[in-house]
């Protein structure tokens, strides 16, 4: 079975600081039943491979990789007491689970390894060969994230990997790159087709036609499938512009963000300082003092604003009293359960006669609809690409928001952050796609997408639109830090009035898609859709959208 794979990085590296890396804390955090020590030194090395010929990676966690590689046979002589004394314990639970390393060799610089489940017990189905494995489950898993956390070492799925020594070129004398061999995810996501045709109009800044310079840029740079220009979307970075924009004047870029930033609908001063004054009026020092109060106004009939603000302040102390959940290491799904979940489903309950929501590690319809049909949901899916939370207009039966909580809060992670945030471009691209797909006279400009993003105690908010032909573009409108400890609720203010501007963004949005698939402009042209520009992206004929 031959195949191009991408390389295994053990979540090891995902989870641990480089400069923590060591052989011997290595060892130490795989002393599990099933550990083996030819296993345990093979996954290390691999590991420091692939992240050092990873584009993932900056140049320096690579040169922390590079050096433990070179100083690994001097660790391994040093780990020699240890590594022993955990094979020997690891023997008794053998029939536990074991990594077996059925092949591995070294021909034209390759490495071919298959790793299989040895106890299958635990499942109670029988593991499949190689052989019958169909193409569609296959998965090939390098981020913490995608690690079945029933396994201590390897994803409970078979995987084959094939991957050239990091050092030799191949023979059109450049580096293999991991990116560029990226597994397809088209069944996932719709992101490698871009809608052409309807009223979207060209965009021209500075006399620069945008789509123009924008395929120039594509074709002649090596995109990786981790970068939204991949898919024909430009994200404009509150932190930074890299990438496309770039290559752009600094004027340019600001014009373009005013093409498609339009501007806010101020809320009422009187409001915002309502809510001021009763969050002054019910937060306290003193967290039992705060719930007396909280007592106090629970007969009150509040409006929708201020009874939110009472409810996320009861919230809170809900999950602060005693022991402060938020300072625990927690993991994504009690996150987004226990904490962020209570707080949405306020907006949830407020707009029940139009929307639905639907929590956990889930899949979008509509990437089941458009691309593959036949296929049995989950049949198809991998739990790396599900998603945290999906927003649904009711009637309609149409998703059109996500929520991604990206890892512990209490843990740094940012290649699993950046991982999200890309998920959460396809995701908002597929939905897009979908929606021109239902009613592909409509005008399309007109509707904006929005995203939650959970990571690090903070909440990022993303807009999504197609206001010009044939360019996807995603903004960050709205960025505000969520407490963790009693003392953070003297800024409470910040992240009540967030969230409530979220909501109104959500209610916006889902009006303008019920609108647009309500319209018939019978007169604009049709729109359909292409493949992407980048090179490596499959040919594929354009269709009806």
């Amino acid at each position: 079975m031959t195949l191009a794979m991408k390389g295994f990085i053990d979540k090891y590296f995902f989870t641990n600081l480089p400069n923590n890396w060591s052989l011997e804390s290595f060892v130490l955090e795989h002393n599990e039943p099933g550990y083996v020590k030819k296993d345990c030194l093979y996954l290390y090395k691999e590991g420091l491979q692939n992240i050092y010929k990873s584009s993932e990676f900056d140049d320096e966690v690579k040169s922390v990789a590079k050096k433990l590689i070179e100083t690994y046979e001097e660790d391994k002589k040093k780990c020699t007491n240890l590594l022993d004394s955990h094979s020997a314990r690891a023997t008794i639970h053998q029939n536990r689970l074991s990594l077996l390393v059925s092949k591995a060799k070294s021909a034209n610089a390759t490495i071919d390894a298959v790793f299989t489940e040895a106890d299958t017990s635990l499942q109670g189905v029988k593991t499949p060969t190689p052989k019958n494995v169909p193409r569609e489950t296959e998965h090939f898993y390098t981020s913490p994230e995608q690690f079945d956390a029933t396994s201590p070492v390897l994803p409970r799925r078979l995987f084959s990997q094939v991957e050239p020594d990091f050092f030799v070129e191949n023979p059109q004398g450049s580096k293999r790159n991991r990116d560029s061999e990226e597994g397809d995810d088209t069944e996932e996501f719709n992101a490698d087709q871009t809608i052409t045709g309807g009223k979207n109009v060209v965009w021209f800044v500075d006399g620069i036609d945008i789509r123009k310079k924008f395929t120039e840029y594509q074709l002649g740079t090596k995109l990786p499938k981790t970068k939204p220009e991949y898919y024909d979307v430009i994200f404009f970075n509150a932190i930074d512009k890299n990438g496309f924009l770039e290559t752009l004047e600094k004027s340019t870029v600001t014009q373009m963000l005013k093409d498609i930033t339009e501007k806010e609908k101020e809320t009422s001063n009187n409001k915002e300082q309502e809510i001021r004054s009763l969050l002054d009026e019910v937060i306290s020092r003193d967290i039992d003092m705060s719930k007396k109060k909280l007592n106090q106004r629970r007969r009150l009939n509040e409006p929708f604003e201020r009874e939110f603000a009472l409810h996320f302040v009861n919230h809170m102390i809900e999950l602060m009293e005693d022991t402060n959940l938020l300072l625990e290491s927690i993991s994504e799904g009690t996150y987004i359960v226990s904490v962020l979940g209570p707080i949405l489903n306020k907006f949830f309950i407020k707009n029940k006669k139009s929307w639905r929501v639907k929590y956990g590690e889930t899949c979008l319809k509509a990437s089941a609809l458009d691309c593959n049909s036949q296929k049995e949901d989950d049949n198809r899916r991998s739990a790396g690409r599900k998603i945290d939370a999906i927003i649904t207009l009711k009637e309609e039966d149409e998703e059109f928001s996500v929520v991604e909580v990206s890892g512990s809060p209490s843990k740094q992670d940012w290649t699993h952050f950046k991982g999200d945030r890309m998920k959460i471009v396809k995701m908002l691209k597929t939905l897009m796609n979908r929606l021109a797909e239902l009613r592909p006279n409509s005008d399309i400009r007109e509707i904006k997408l929005y995203a939650m993003q959970s990571y690090l105690h903070e909440l990022i908010i993303y807009e999504f639109r197609l206001k010009y032909a044939e360019i996807y573009t995603m903004i960050e409108v709205l960025r505000f830090p969520f407490p963790k400890t009693w003392k953070d609720m003297n800024e409470a203010y910040e992240v009540v009035m967030g969230l409530l501007k979220y909501e109104r963004l959500l209610s916006s949005s889902s009006e303008e898609i019920q609108d647009f698939l309500w319209s018939k402009c019978k007169d604009s042209q049709i729109m359909t859709t292409r493949m992407i520009y980048s090179p490596g992206g499959r040919t594929k004929k354009a269709r009806t959208a």
